[in-house]
């Protein structure tokens, strides 16, 4: 599960002509991305490597706000398992807190008496991704004469 978010560039070209101050904008993939390669051994346990990421929209940045600021997350392990038996990863933990202000426009900002026209609000947010696999390997197909 992943979206995109936009990330405008800069121009493109310098004085006249074609392309001179066009602007480019760029998609950045956000989201969940699981990568998983199997190898199938000979005694028919599976290897697998696990390479989870995560990132997020945390916010905008520059003089405009157009420049978007995403966190992310990677792990990466490497995994022995049996055919059909279950393994559970878990990890990529995180915790955020953020604090809203909500206030009437001018009279929020007066001193002293401005605090009866604005609220605070703070909300945590805890999240972790965990990870469950079950390998199975198909039987080898006769060829067909």
């Amino acid at each position: 599960m992943s979206g995109g978010v936009p990330a405008v560039g800069g121009a493109a070209g310098a004085g006249f002509g074609l392309g001179a101050g066009s602007i480019v904008t760029q998609y950045l993939s956000i989201g969940i991305k699981l990568t998983i390669t199997p190898y199938i051994n000979a005694d028919g346990f599976v290897t697998a490597e696990i390479k989870p990421e995560v990132s997020s929209l945390k916010g905008w940045r520059g003089l405009y706000n157009e420049i978007p600021w995403i966190a992310t997350r990677r792990a990466e392990t490497t995994v022995t398992i049996k055919d059909g038996e279950t393994i559970v990863i878990g990890g990529l933990i995180s915790a955020e807190e953020r604090e809203t202000i909500s206030k009437v426009p001018f009279l929020g900002d007066l001193p002293l008496v401005g605090v009866l026209f604005r609220s605070k609000r703070k909300d945590k947010t805890k999240s972790e991704i965990i990870i469950s696999v079950t390998p199975h390997v198909l039987p080898e197909q006769p060829k067909k004469p």
